[in-house]
């Protein structure tokens, strides 16, 4: 029964996010996921209905989940209309991705009637990053990438052969292991930890990842480690260990870490400037979206909606090679302006209100639920994510708000 639960879930799960989007089965995924987003319109008519029925009403964060799903669209609609003329029906079925985060409500009422437990979301989390972690290390080992579709696998002069696989999963993983090693005080789940950390400098090595990466690994230690002290020590050991690694396991990784960061700084090994496709086509989507802002100052206000990919080829009509999310924040100002960014904020401060009791700061899932949060929200600033696919986001969340808010004994899931 309880595998059941964990299968129901964690399919929805990587439906929502779009986990197979460039997969080459990817087709059957988005038509599973239209379905579901059928699904998810009438179960909200549902979910109002019984509040308005049980006289029940709804907390501060329900309602903002239901906002977003709703606002976001219309909003995103309205502006691309008034902007560029698109038709609105257009605009929110490009928008369409917001009612993922209906799966919100899902999950505060299944936990709510105590039909899905903290045990069964920790399981399931944990599924997923183990199956993330030998799915995506089989498709790296086992795969020749020339074979391969080039919407699945992208071949770049510093990375080698890359696939478009989403390391969301990974992340937790990690963290998850990381505190269970700071929280048992065993060296198997450093060990393990390490095996999800070495994907994503060996086989991912994606820039912002890295970084963004390294940076929880600074507060977790720090922060996990009752002597401060002795926490940046094993840091630098564990850096040290890693390194050691990469070393012995290639000799030439290093080159390929560093020389994706060249293009940034504009070096090569030669002085002579670096050109990276990368880079450049990011420094032209800031020019664009500046100019827009210096002719239309509104817009950094109010944003100017997002174009479909069906209307006149979306913004690579518009502008040529255009996608905000490789801009981060500015991309999201750029679709959703600071007013967007201000209703996500109302959203974020209902999320982490309340106060959660002391058994439950203990658990190991709930602090990697808050770590997770915390670097989602870092690596939005580079990629926009929590806008640009926003169940990445309001799933943990809602699993994190239930279990801080609508807390029963742990003991009663054992």
């Amino acid at each position: 029964m309880e595998s059941g639960k964990v299968f129901t879930f964690s399919l929805l799960f990587l439906v929502c996010i779009k986990f197979f989007q460039s997969f080459p089965f990817s087709r059957e995924f988005f038509l599973l996921q239209g379905v579901m987003l059928i699904i998810f319109s009438g179960y909200l008519g549902f979910y109002i209905y019984t509040k308005i029925i049980s006289n029940s009403g709804f907390s501060k964060y329900e309602f903002s989940i239901i906002f977003i799903a709703l606002f976001f669209p219309l909003y995103s609609a309205f502006c691309a209309n008034l902007m560029f003329g698109q038709p609105p029906l257009f605009g929110i079925l490009g928008e369409r991705d917001w009612l993922t985060v209906l799966m919100g409500l899902v999950i505060l009422n299944k936990f709510k009637t105590k039909k899905w437990t903290e045990k069964m979301f920790e399981n399931s989390f944990v599924f997923l990053s183990w199956f993330s972690l030998l799915l995506f290390y089989g498709i790296y080992l086992l795969l020749d990438p020339t074979l391969l579709d080039r919407s699945f696998v992208v071949f770049s002069g510093f990375k080698g052969a890359h696939y478009k696989v989403n390391p969301y999963f990974i992340v937790f993983g990690f963290i998850y292991y990381y505190l269970l090693f700071f929280n048992k005080k065993q060296i198997k789940y450093l060990v393990i930890s390490t095996l999800f950390i070495i994907y994503v400098v060996f086989f991912d090595k994606g820039r912002g990842l890295f970084m963004v990466m390294g940076l929880m690994i600074f507060l977790i230690t720090v922060f996990k480690s009752r002597n401060r002290i002795k926490g940046v020590i094993s840091l630098f050991l564990i850096s040290l260990l890693l390194f050691v690694v990469w070393k012995v396991v290639s000799p030439e990784g290093e080159n390929v870490l560093i020389n994706s960061f060249k293009p940034i700084f504009g070096i090569s090994s030669v002085n002579q400037t670096v050109k990276s496709h990368s880079i450049n086509a990011r420094f032209d989507e800031i020019d664009n979206i500046l100019f827009l802002f210096r002719k239309n100052p509104g817009t950094i206000l109010f944003g100017v909606g997002g174009l479909s990919a069906k209307w006149n080829n979306g913004f690579n009509g518009e502008f040529g090679y255009f996608h905000p999310s490789d801009v981060g924040v500015l991309g999201v100002i750029f679709i959703y302006g600071f007013l967007g960014l201000f209703v996500m904020l109302i959203h974020l401060f209902f999320m982490y209100g309340g106060k959660s009791s002391v058994k439950r700061r203990e658990s190991v899932f709930y602090n990697s639920l808050e770590y997770f949060l915390v670097f989602l929200m870092i690596r939005s600033t580079l990629t926009g994510m929590i806008f640009f696919n926003p169940a990445v986001f309001i799933i943990p969340g809602a699993v994190y708000f239930s279990i801080k808010n609508w807390s029963y004994n742990i003991d009663d899931e054992k």
